[in-house]
């Protein structure tokens, strides 16, 4: 595992969090982790899960070898002991429902960098378990920093922290990584260039889904 663009200090705050995580899903079924052969060992590269579930932040922390830095929804920031936990776990704020330069803006520094960004391509959490729209925010953030997007899918987070409880029940988790889609080519419209992008993404997403439903 390497440091990436966390500073020492945190990055062993990290590390042992990522371990607990692990032991907590090892205990309440188990974590199938698929596809790390795609996940480079450094950025820049963009990780885009599925989200059904309060815990998929984590199930993606404890599969994955690379720290992540993701972006989180900003009210969770201002919630008394997550906050924090969130900054120390590598989250920055962005708000929703707008377009948040700064937090684009940083994305793309960290991408700079090297890091491997964790962005949940559609939005929020979704009750229902099914796959929801994409917005066009990944597709755009991969155009303007040249960063791959890696498509991820989880599985079996929903029946082990459906929305509303509090307290895992007992599921097998499978999370698999999928072959990278390319940055979009800067020719052309930027819309459409996103779109197409956007259009390949959800594509590649589904075929991993159904394979693992299959």
């Amino acid at each position: 595992m390497s440091p990436s663009t966390l500073p020492w200090a945190q990055w062993v705050f990290y590390v042992t969090c990522r371990w607990g995580w692990r032991a907590l899903f090892a205990v309440r079924g188990g974590l199938t982790v698929t596809g790390l052969e795609y996940l480079p060992c450094r950025g820049p590269v963009i990780l885009a899960p599925n989200h059904v579930s309060l815990l998929d932040p984590w199930i993606m922390c404890a599969a994955s070898p690379n720290p992540l830095r993701s972006m989180a929804a900003e009210y969770l920031f201002k919630i008394p002991g997550l906050g924090p936990y969130l900054y120390g776990m590598g989250a920055f704020p962005v708000k929703q429902g707008v377009a948040d330069a700064e937090a684009v803006s940083k994305a793309r520094r960290l991408l700079a960098d090297g890091a491997t960004l964790m962005v949940f391509p559609e939005g929020r959490c979704r009750p229902d378990g099914l796959p929801g729209p994409w917005l066009p925010g990944v597709a755009m953030l991969s155009l303007r920093s040249g960063a791959p997007v890696i498509p991820v899918v989880i599985r079996g987070s929903r029946q082990l922290l459906p929305l509303g409880s509090w307290w895992p029940r007992w599921s097998p988790l499978t999370v698999a990584f999928l072959p990278p889609v390319a940055a979009p080519a800067r020719e052309g419209p930027v819309k459409v260039q996103v779109q197409s992008c956007l259009q390949r993404l959800q594509d590649a997403w589904l075929r991993g889904f159904r394979g693992l439903r299959d």
